[in-house]
C-alpha cells in the first residue's frame, strides 16, 4: 500500500504527456489491484485529474472527510505526540500541539483539518530528528511555522508586538 499526499502530481512526472507519467507506469498494477494506492487531494485538485487522466480516478473510491471538531484533533495530535515520544524519544508539549492548531487554523484556512495538523506536526518532527532536538515546544513551533509559511514570527506570534520590534 502506497500513500501519496499528491495524487496530481502522478500526472506531471515521468515523461511529456500524462501517457508517459507514473500514473500511467503504476495503472496497471492498480487495475490488477497489486498496488494500493491511498492519498488525498482537495476538490480542485479531483477535478483537475478527473479531467486530465479519468481511467486513473475511475480506481478510487472518493471519501470526502469532513473538518474534525477540536476535541477529535486534539485526540489525533496527542496519538502523534505519543507516537513520536515513543519511537523518537521526542517530547511533543501539549501546549506546542494546541499551538499549532490556533496557527494552521488562523494562517491556512485553505487547507483542511485534521490533514493540515498531521502535516505540520510531521514537519516539526522531522525537523527536529535533523537538528537533534529532543522537545517541541511553543518556541520551536512558531519557529517551525515562520519557516514552513514565510511569515515572520512577529506576525505570528502574539507575545511579540510590532512596536517591542522597532525598540
Amino acid at each position: 500500500m502506497l500513500w501519496i499526499s499528491d495524487l496530481i502530481e502522478l500526472i506531471n512526472i515521468g515523461g511529456e504527456g500524462i501517457e508517459d507519467s507514473v500514473a500511467a507506469f503504476i495503472y496497471p498494477s492498480i487495475v490488477k489491484k497489486r498496488i494500493r494506492l491511498i492519498g488525498e487531494m482537495n476538490p480542485n485538485e479531483y477535478m483537475a485529474l478527473q479531467q486530465a487522466y479519468p481511467a486513473f480516478v475511475a480506481q478510487f473510491n472518493l471519501v470526502e472527510i469532513p473538518e474534525l471538531e477540536d476535541e477529535a484533533l486534539g485526540r489525533i495530535a496527542n496519538k502523534l505526540c505519543q507516537y513520536a515520544n515513543e519511537n523518537m524519544k521526542l517530547t511533543i508539549s501539549k501546549s506546542a500541539t494546541i499551538l499549532s492548531q490556533r496557527l494552521l487554523g488562523r494562517f491556512q484556512q485553505y487547507q483542511k483539518f485534521p490533514g493540515k495538523l498531521v502535516r505540520f506536526l510531521t514537519d516539526c518532527v522531522r525537523f527536529s530528528e535533523q537538528q537533534k532536538i529532543d522537545r517541541i515546544d511553543e518556541d520551536a513551533i512558531y519557529k517551525s511555522f515562520a519557516r514552513q509559511s514565510g511569515l515572520p514570527e512577529i506576525m505570528i506570534r502574539d507575545d511579540m508586538t510590532l512596536s517591542n520590534k522597532l525598540v
